[in-house]
């Protein structure tokens, strides 16, 4: 599956994100766990180390990747 670079200028939202993932493979070649990473200033990242649901109780369900 060729990697394809997605942007989001408006914000990507749990569609965007739920259709980015739904063909991504779970384990590399060596059968190890695929992670999650984000961008975290120009030229930086980290891992991804936890899911937030945001304004659950006002209507939305936002989330934050930690």
């Amino acid at each position: 599956m060729p990697v394809e670079i997605k942007k989001y200028p408006q914000g990507m939202t749990i569609r965007d994100l739920k259709a980015a993932l739904k063909d991504w493979p779970e384990e590399d070649k060596d059968c190890e766990a695929k992670e999650v990473w984000v961008e975290t200033q120009a030229g930086g990242s980290c891992q991804v180390t936890a899911i937030w649901p945001l304004n659950k109780g006002g209507g939305s369900a936002d989330l934050l990747l930690v």
